[in-house]
């Protein structure tokens, strides 16, 4: 059963439409991949987390990668829907399998699949295996 929302002049009411607006992400980030295996290149896969702010529930966020690289950075992953999380630090949402591989990827959200509120990132973004040394020099 749904529930329509009514004003009080009687007549219906339609939810409040949500805006989406994303921060953009720290340029050339390197993401650490949870897998080691797998994904589009072979080389596992990992998740973006996106901090963003919704004006109002949302029935569908979705994301896509485009190639930052490329000559009129292509889409490279159509839409697919996106998970949100919302923690004491804020609202994300969670662009979840991002390929491992030697690209940089640009990552678009969109909600409840309007292509007229397509929020594009700007910042070139990676996703790979992050190897730490550190020591001391004996000279």
């Amino acid at each position: 059963m749904t529930t329509i929302p009514w004003s009080r002049d009687g007549a219906a009411r339609r939810p409040a439409e949500p805006v989406l607006t994303m921060a953009q992400l720290t340029p050339y980030r390197v993401y650490q991949r949870s897998t080691k295996t797998g994904g589009a290149a072979g080389k596992g896969e990992g998740t973006i987390a996106v901090p963003v702010t919704l004006t109002a529930d949302a029935r569908l966020v979705e994301c896509r990668l485009r190639d930052a690289m490329a000559e009129g950075n292509p889409v490279l992953t159509g839409w697919t829907a996106a998970p949100v999380q919302v923690a004491s630090s804020g609202a994300f949402v969670s662009c979840q399998g991002v390929p491992a591989d030697q690209k940089q990827y640009l990552v678009d959200l969109r909600c409840n699949r309007d292509d007229k509120h397509v929020q594009l990132g700007r910042s070139p973004v990676m996703m790979g295996r992050l190897v730490v040394h550190w020591g001391q020099s004996q000279a």
